[in-house]
């Protein structure tokens, strides 16, 4: 269940199916889920980035390949939410090998 954090009235933790039973219009409604997702996002994202940080590391055990798989990994985690079309459909980048 998707919850709003904040809404423009001051209530914390709304779940969005609730929106616009608080009158909540349906384009700020719209924008607050939007919003939402978009932190769940982002919030993931680091996460996945701070996982990989250590494949950064100079002394990681990783050959000049592998490194740069993982470049590349990070760089399409980076790109995102922008590169993302549907947030209800977000396509993970696969893990190097």
């Amino acid at each position: 269940m998707l919850t709003i954090a904040k809404l423009p009235n001051g209530m914390i933790n709304v779940p969005a199916d609730q929106l616009t039973e608080l009158g909540i219009d349906t384009t700020t409604a719209g924008r607050l889920i939007r919003e939402a997702k978009l932190a769940l996002l982002r919030a993931e994202r680091d996460r996945l980035l701070a996982a990989s940080d250590k494949t950064q590391l100079s002394d990681a055990p990783y050959s000049a390949e592998q490194r740069s798989a993982w470049q590349a990994y990070r760089k399409q985690l980076r790109d995102m939410p922008e590169s993302v079309a549907d947030l209800d459909h977000v396509s993970w980048p696969a893990l190097p090998a």
